[in-house]
């Protein structure tokens, strides 16, 4: 399970180079993930259709433990049985509700 920060794309900028992956293939070119080209880390990624015009970052990325809390997690019914419920975050059990 991660946690991922979504950021609309005009307040975002990347820089240095980037190897990308086209997960859905060519069908879907807007939906790709960016990965440091050698060690092969994950750097961000965007999901087209599903967030248009947002780019997220894997939230563990930032190295912040103030790192805010979402405002929603998708496929709650697919979590770890351990994670409890949290206050003031909206549940999606599937990702597309």
């Amino acid at each position: 399970m991660s946690h991922s920060a979504w950021f609309p794309e005009g307040a975002v900028e990347i820089e240095g180079e980037y190897t990308t992956h086209y997960h859905c293939g060519p069908e879907q070119p807007e939906r790709y993930r960016g990965f440091c080209p050698i060690c092969g880390t994950g750097r961000f990624f965007r999901s087209g259709p599903s967030f248009p015009n947002t780019i997220a970052f894997t939230a563990g990325t930032f190295a912040d433990p103030d790192f805010p809390a979402p405002k929603f997690i998708l496929y709650w019914d697919s979590r770890p049985k351990w994670l409890v419920e949290p206050d003031g975050v909206t549940l999606y059990a599937k990702g597309d509700d």
